[in-house]
């Protein structure tokens, strides 16, 4: 499988990376702007920072209102958005490749030339602060951000990407903006296009991009902070809360980008939950009616990962679910495994990244993760010949080694009565020899 495209890639003189991938048979074009910051790169006091600053890159610059960006991006019926993760911030959008300069404009001058006016900041600290609420009512949102504290600690990879009341509500104007100042430098900056160029050629579009701010931040280590400790902390946490459903994430330590083994748990993550013919859909909705949904994720950063399985049902049924689910990944360990069931779920991987050439949007993310990552492209050939040369005997190996005795953690949400936390930690001790 292969189409074929033209990627580039440039460094200007002011230290920006420029990423590109011309597919000249779309009528879009979509860019990127990657700041190598993430939640992981705050300080306690500072925890919610990033992404609070990704909020005020929408609300106004030195030339442009809030109201003057979303009517020039709307105008052309362009679509803008960001996203705050654990170790990057990407503004993003995608247009008809006509209005790439326009995109690139306004991208350029809401990344380094954003005023965070004191009304603004006022307002969108409510704004956050209502935006934390609703995670914390929200019982998966809750209960996954919870895991990762109570696994990762309130700091680096396990404090949430919004932050807490206690800290987006402590910030001011002048420190948030001298958070902005010190990450967001030309050599942080990765820009990623992808699409249609409609003639323009990437490092002169940037460059013309950049003259127009009137003046570049000096350039500095920001993307080199030391990371905070990744490791992975075992143990039961139990959350009494008066709902109706018990929400659970069971979790054990995972790998980083770079592993080997990065391609056999992309598959094993397939074949536990990528979609309906998966082994725990099968089992535990199709089969038993216990749950809506359940699901793995399998999340890598750069020196650190996690897998994770989790789901609700009624508290009644949380032993059956936990028991099935276990039933599953031993299953696994002990080979029970057919070559059917990898050609599936190769095939499924195979069709997603296919899919995924009719979508700039999704080949800018592409290109910008393997240049963060992997510090190059890393090809759609490579990738497939990576997990063509996957095998039963690699699945069942990376089984044994990740779901093996005494790895598990959880944590867990739900109308847990005292004796009802206590019979769910034998459970969990039964069932997973979580102590």
């Amino acid at each position: 499988m292969s189409m074929k495209t033209d990627f580039k890639k440039y460094e200007l003189d002011n230290g920006v990376t420029v990423l590109c991938e011309n597919m000249p048979s779309m009528f879009t074009a979509a860019v990127g702007c990657w700041i190598r910051n993430g939640s992981r790169n705050e300080a306690p006091d500072a925890q919610g920072g990033y992404h609070f600053i990704e909020h005020m890159a929408f609300k106004g610059t030195e030339t442009r209102s809030a109201r003057d960006i979303a009517i020039e991006v709307e105008s052309v019926g362009a679509h803008m958005n960001a996203m705050t993760g654990k170790e990057i911030t990407c503004y993003y959008a995608k247009a008809l490749s006509e209005n790439l300069p326009m995109m690139a404009d306004v991208l350029m001058d809401m990344v380094f030339c954003s005023t965070f006016a004191p009304d603004e900041f006022s307002r969108e600290q409510q704004v956050i602060l209502e935006e934390i609420k609703n995670r914390d009512d929200t019982p998966e949102d809750f209960i996954f951000d919870q895991f990762l504290e109570d696994r990762l600690g309130r700091g680096g990879l396990g404090h949430s990407v919004l932050g807490y009341e206690e800290t987006v509500g402590e910030f001011s104007r002048d420190a948030l903006y001298a958070l902005y100042r010190e990450a967001y430098r030309p050599n942080n900056l990765i820009v990623a296009i992808a699409g249609n160029l409609n003639g323009n050629h990437p490092e002169a579009l940037i460059r013309d991009a950049l003259k127009k701010i009137p003046a570049l931040p000096e350039n500095g280590n920001a993307h080199e902070t030391a990371p905070h400790s990744a490791e992975f902390r075992r143990g039961a946490s139990v959350y009494t809360r008066d709902i109706e459903q018990a929400h659970f994430v069971l979790g054990v330590p995972g790998i980083p980008y770079h592993h080997d083994d990065r391609f056999v748990y992309a598959l094993l993550d397939t074949l536990l939950s990528g979609g309906m013919a998966s082994r725990l859909f099968q089992e535990v909705r199709e089969k038993l009616g216990l749950v809506y949904d359940i699901q793995t994720t399998n999340e890598c950063y750069s020196d650190a990962g996690f897998f994770s399985i989790s789901a609700s049902t009624r508290p009644a049924n949380l032993r059956t679910v936990l028991e099935v689910t276990a039933a599953e990944l031993r299953k696994l360990q002990e080979g029970d495994l057919r070559e059917s069931e990898l050609k599936r779920v190769k095939q499924q991987l195979r069709a997603n990244m296919a899919m995924s050439f009719e979508n700039v949007a999704s080949r800018m993310m592409k290109i910008a993760r393997s240049e963060i990552y992997f510090g190059r492209d890393v090809s759609d050939d490579e990738v497939m010949e990576k997990l063509q040369a996957v095998t039963l005997d690699d699945l069942q190996r990376a089984s044994c080694e990740l779901f093996g005795a005494g790895r598990f953690a959880a944590s867990i949400l739900g109308p847990f009565t005292e004796q009802g936390e206590r019979d769910l930690r034998a459970m969990l001790q039964d069932i997973f020899a979580i102590s």
